[in-house]
């Protein structure tokens, strides 16, 4: 079992080449074990739209469906109560 644990941010999920690459890492390689949320995908979706309008958004939401299959336990869930809360309120 991999003891790397790792949140793929949007920034990394926004390129396909890192996506791609971090990708392999998990799934092919076994170097780490990758993680991500839907609020994160909806960020790189959201914004890979905006900034290539060409993009179809179905064709971005068949990527995450096979993301989240190809790599088991990447997409999490409850995990808000991990997330730091503002120093200053």
């Amino acid at each position: 079992m991999v003891e790397i644990q790792a949140v793929l941010d949007a920034c990394v999920l926004y390129s396909f080449y890192l996506r791609k690459i971090f990708m392999r890492l998990d799934g092919e390689e076994e170097l780490y074990h990758a993680h991500w949320s839907n609020e994160i995908n909806d960020e790189w979706k959201r914004n890979l739209i905006k900034n290539k309008p060409h993009l179809e958004k179905k064709d971005l939401d068949a990527t995450i469906f096979w993301m989240n299959k190809a790599i088991d336990d990447a997409l999490v869930h409850s995990y808000k109560h991990h997330e730091k809360k503002p120093l200053l309120g």
